[in-house]
């Protein structure tokens, strides 16, 4: 008697996978953005860049794959 989408997990559903993608993408260009034109020391400017270019790159990788990314893993922020 129960409704089939509920057996699918969160990270699965077709908007969730959608506005991942769209979200990573945007934070990929954003550390782009901050490894390039950032004016700060490349000590701060180039692992900060990296990381967040990692972390946009797996939100849109596991949109694309249906698999849970490293953000929701970390749970609700407040």
């Amino acid at each position: 008697m129960g409704d089939e989408r509920t057996k699918q997990p969160f990270y699965a559903g077709t908007t969730y996978r959608r506005v991942s993608a769209v979200v990573g993408t945007i934070v990929v260009v954003a550390g782009f953005y901050a490894l390039l034109f950032a004016e700060t020391d490349p000590v701060l400017r180039i692992p900060g860049g990296i990381g967040i270019i990692l972390i946009g790159g797996n939100l849109a990788w596991s949109a694309w794959k249906a698999r849970e990314s490293w953000l929701s893993r970390i749970g609700p922020l407040p």
